[in-house]
């Protein structure tokens, strides 16, 4: 069931679980990670809707070449313009996991990925999708899977997921949200 992939980082009644597992099946969430998400990918996968970016800074905006307006964190309108028009438009540039990143993994010794799992924002499996859909050294998306309780600290015991391959390091956080440098369980990992 895809709503209670961590609940034991969130403990809800089993009537919110199944609400959740009722909005991912009708979505289409259940269905794309059963058919999408594989070990090693069939092949490139489709990318999901939705897909944002938070542009608050100056320097995030001039990096991702976004106007110098107040943005919000949520907003029910388009953040993008139509240079055409001057009416709401859509992000057209490719995807960073599928144009840029790959090119870091390749010219760096070690490229580390972390995703905390106790995150509301940023979904674990949307991380998991973009590396799948990503094609670094050769090959796309990690070869085997993503073994469960395979971030151990000697001493301390598992604090989530690591999986490595061909150069990139991904680690799943239990103990974090999507502010992981700033939970004070990383400062012992």
């Amino acid at each position: 069931m895809t709503g209670q992939a961590h609940k034991d980082l969130f403990p809800f009644n089993a009537s919110f679980y199944a609400q959740l597992q009722n909005i991912s099946d009708t979505c289409g969430y259940t269905d794309y990670l059963d058919k999408f998400v594989t070990y090693p990918p069939a092949g490139q996968l489709p990318l999901p809707a939705g897909a944002t970016i938070d542009p608050v800074t100056k320097a995030v905006q001039d990096a991702i070449h976004a106007p110098h307006i107040n943005w919000e964190a949520c907003t029910s309108g388009s953040v993008y313009i139509n240079k055409t028009t001057g009416a709401a438009g859509r992000d057209q540039s490719v995807a960073s996991m599928l144009s840029i990143f790959p090119n870091v993994i390749e010219k760096s010794v070690r490229t580390v990925v972390v995703h905390g799992l106790a995150d509301f924002i940023l979904v674990a499996e949307g991380t998991r999708i973009a590396i799948q859909n990503m094609t670094w050294n050769g090959l796309q998306g990690f070869q085997t899977p993503i073994e469960p309780d395979s971030f151990i600290v000697d001493g301390m015991g598992n604090f989530g997921t690591m999986h490595q391959e061909r150069g990139l390091t991904f680690v799943e956080f239990s103990y974090s949200g999507h502010m992981t440098p700033r939970t004070p369980f990383s400062i012992c990992v």
